[in-house]
């Protein structure tokens, strides 16, 4: 179609996803390498004090179920979850203010794009009928130019 959401736009949408995606992985691996070493640390000043057997198996158990819990809470949980791309454009609005009020739009105009029907009653279904292919087109145009430019490394830094 081509009220499509434009080539430029959907590559750095992407690029986007991308990289929010590796900065995910990176902090919920770093916060698992920490839990892990501090309750090992824990571990092994429990060990030295006491000599019991069962108190160490039960701190080798907390060991493996915090780091556990930290896996799951801050790597698998955020990952699985795929939130649609009006959330990254939401993203990208939020950090970069030429784009304000515009990339969401050329987002979810380009979804209604793909699933308007057209017909004869139209202009009761909303948001098909209060817009023309003109206008989608423009925008889509302008958030193109606007997002052509965008360094997806400044907005996502390490």
């Amino acid at each position: 179609m081509s009220a499509a959401l434009h080539d430029i736009t959907w590559q750095r949408l992407q690029q986007f996803r991308q990289r929010r995606h590796r900065l995910l992985i990176s902090r919920g691996c770093s916060a698992v390498l920490t839990v892990f070493v501090a309750t090992l640390l824990l571990a092994v000043a429990v060990d030295a004090l006491v000599t019991t057997s069962p108190l160490r198996w039960l701190c080798s158990a907390l060991i493996y179920a915090a780091t556990g819990a930290v896996w799951y809470y801050t790597c698998w949980r955020p990952l699985r979850q795929r939130e649609p791309w009006e959330a990254e454009a939401i993203r990208i609005e939020r950090v970069e203010p030429n784009l304000r009020e515009r990339l969401l739009p050329a987002v979810e105009l380009s979804a209604v794009a793909q699933t308007a029907q057209p017909g004869p009653d139209c202009l009761a279904n909303y948001p098909g009928g209060f817009d023309s292919e003109a206008f989608r087109n423009h925008l889509q145009q302008q958030v193109a130019q606007a997002v052509a430019h965008l360094d997806v490394t400044r907005l996502l830094p390490w």
